[in-house]
């Protein structure tokens, strides 16, 4: 997907022109959006994981992606819900 090289100049201009890459990451394999890093904390510290997006809900402004019940990273967000998506 290429994206016009136009003048970003506001944050809501920004902010669609984002939306609009991730919208297409989740369906393009081939896209780097596709393929984000998930940051979690556990008492050992830091911990990133590659994910693969799945959808996007830009109304409700929602990143999806899937994970097995039993990954650490579940425990993860469990027990420090704070989490990074890079």
């Amino acid at each position: 997907m290429k994206i016009k090289n136009e003048k970003w100049d506001t944050l809501d201009g920004v902010l669609d022109k984002i939306w609009l890459m991730l919208e297409h990451g989740a369906t393009d394999p081939d896209d780097p959006f596709h393929w984000p890093v998930l940051g979690t904390t556990s008492k050992e510290g830091c911990n990133l994981r590659t994910v693969i997006l799945r959808k996007v809900n830009v109304p409700e402004r929602i990143l999806v992606c899937y994970t097995d019940a039993r990954a650490a990273k579940v425990q993860d967000i469990k027990n420090y819900s704070q989490t990074s998506w890079l």
